[in-house]
């Protein structure tokens, strides 16, 4: 805007475009005589990189759920997002840009899509530092209040962090919490047919003990928008079902699978033979 030949506080860059709305006309024949574009002007200060702006085209106003502890504007720019606003600004500025905007309709609010690409920058950057047990379950319980209706957004975003140490993508069908009670505790090892079908969430993740009723939230809420199931011999055969039409040329292939079902559950014998009969 200034170009960098004055320097200015961000704040005042914001004043100086936060014209009446009757008066906009003016402003953009302003910046129409200097052969720019007021969607392109970058009055406004971004947290990552320190010192950039940006303009109402790419940036977005956010400031996360209350009290969160991992899923936040200052995150999500860590991660590497550049057009994050900075949320210092004083509330009536960042008032007047949101109005300006929606008079322009140029929203400057993030939609659930471009939360959900924030989502998945978050988790990939947790998931290379040191395991941290406390601070997944809080990532998941503030996922649950920015997507508390909308978890499906979120569906191929890798950010449910695995046994291995791995992100898989939330909503894979063969992807669970596993119990240590319950049906799915007698259920026997993977077979190794399935191995690259099955994912199981890090069993450490702290979703107990302090702050229990915060972090509880987070698992239910990912159980309850389809972003992981639980472990059941139901669900198991529903993978194996699947990973059986994508073998149908195999037969070594389909006989391992066969004899893995009825592992699953003795009602599983008799239904996968009349499948393939000639095949055992």
């Amino acid at each position: 805007m200034d170009e960098g030949r004055v320097t200015m506080p961000a704040g005042a860059l914001v004043d100086l475009m936060c014209w009446e709305h009757d008066q906009m006309r003016r402003l953009e024949l302003a910046f129409k005589a200097q052969d720019r574009e007021f969607d392109d002007v970058q009055p406004m200060p971004v947290l990552h990189p320190a010192g950039a702006r940006t303009s109402y085209r790419h940036g977005y106003l956010w400031h996360g759920p209350d009290r969160a502890r991992v899923f936040t504007p200052q995150a999500v720019a860590a991660a590497g997002v550049r057009e994050v606003i900075a949320p210092r600004l004083h509330p009536l500025r960042a008032e007047r840009l949101v109005a300006l905007g929606a008079a322009r309709v140029l929203g400057l609010l993030p939609p659930a899509s471009v939360l959900a690409g924030w989502a998945e920058n978050v988790a990939s950057d947790v998931s290379e530092g040191e395991f941290d047990a406390g601070r997944w379950a809080d990532y998941y319980h503030d996922l649950s209040v920015c997507f508390a209706r909308n978890g499906e957004e979120l569906k191929g975003r890798k950010i449910v962090l695995t046994v291995d140490g791995k992100r898989a993508s939330a909503g894979d069908p063969g992807l669970f919490f596993r119990r240590s009670d319950g049906p799915s505790a007698a259920l026997p090892a993977l077979p190794p047919g399935l191995g690259k079908s099955i994912s199981f969430v890090h069993t450490e993740i702290a979703w107990t003990g302090r702050r229990t009723s915060r972090r509880s939230r987070g698992r239910t809420w990912l159980e309850e928008q389809g972003l992981v199931r639980d472990y059941s011999p139901q669900a198991l055969l529903e993978v194996l079902g699947d990973a059986m039409r994508k073998v149908r040329e195999d037969d070594e292939a389909l006989r391992e699978h066969l004899l893995n079902g009825t592992c699953i559950t003795p009602s599983a014998c008799p239904i996968h033979a009349a499948l393939v009969p000639h095949r055992l």
